[in-house]
């Protein structure tokens, strides 16, 4: 058995940046290495000038993740404030193009996509090196330091994530027990309420869970699983540089009852 910690995420709207092309902004339908490793780093308070305690935590975790719903896709339209081409000029960083280039600044209109009403269980393991124990980030993730939100500031979430840590074999288990909280009088014979996953299921009815994780994971390799190259392990924040991992995946039925 090993330790793992679980937590809910919930959100009108949330967005797992994938490889920008151009003014396309897309989305994944599942919460990436980064978008996960920027939300408990940002609970526990990790700072971007800390290079070395980023570096450590970067390599200290592998995450899986358990997608109930994925939602529904929102586009946005949307304009950047950006300097013009010239071919004399190099840009780093966000800043470099602000303050550089701030007598050639011009709008690039841009797509953003958004899931909406998207449900997704999140498991993190920790490896060797690890500069927190699951235990710190459960205690973290409970009184944050700084401001947690889905992906983008624009999408903080809308559901408590009631994280803890459990044991189990794999991913699977892990995530099987997450336990998402009550919401409301949803029916009147049931005055406590029904939990968030059975009404967002309800609402929008869906035949399969998709399981996505990273490393070895003996129960869900068991069932037909898929390998792809995603690039979203980052390698510097300052510098915004993501580098390629493997991530495995797979669909369970759903039991409908």
């Amino acid at each position: 058995m090993t330790s793992y910690l679980i937590f809910n995420l919930y959100a009108p709207l949330a967005s797992w940046g994938q490889i920008a092309v151009g003014s396309e902004r897309s989305t994944s339908a599942n919460p990436t290495r980064s978008a996960m490793l920027g939300l408990i780093g940002a609970a526990a308070g990790l700072r971007r000038a800390d290079t070395e305690l980023a570096a450590a935590f970067f390599r200290g975790y592998q995450f899986g993740s358990k997608v109930f719903s994925s939602g529904s896709l929102l586009l946005d339209y949307h304009t950047v404030q950006m300097p013009k081409e010239n071919r004399k000029s190099e840009y780093l960083t966000r800043r470099d193009e602000i303050v550089r280039g701030r007598e050639r600044l011009a709008a690039m209109l841009t797509s953003r996509e958004y899931r909406m009403e998207a449900l997704t269980a999140v498991a993190v393991r920790a490896l060797s090196g690890a500069p927190y124990t699951l235990e710190d980030l459960c205690q973290y993730l409970e009184r944050p330091r700084f401001v947690l939100y889905l992906g983008r500031k624009s999408c903080p979430p809308s559901a408590p994530l009631g994280p803890r840590v459990v044991q189990a074999q794999g991913f699977r288990s892990a995530l099987d027990q997450v336990v998402w909280p009550k919401v409301g009088n949803a029916k009147p014979a049931s005055p406590e309420g029904r939990a968030l996953d059975e009404v967002i299921l309800d609402a929008s009815p869906g035949s399969q869970f998709q399981y996505f994780w990273e490393g070895e994971d003996s129960e869900l390799e068991a069932i037909r699983a898929f390998k792809t190259e995603v690039y979203d392990d980052p390698v510097n924040r300052v510098r915004w540089q993501f580098a390629p991992r493997t991530q495995s995946s797979c669909a369970v039925a759903r039991e409908v009852k």
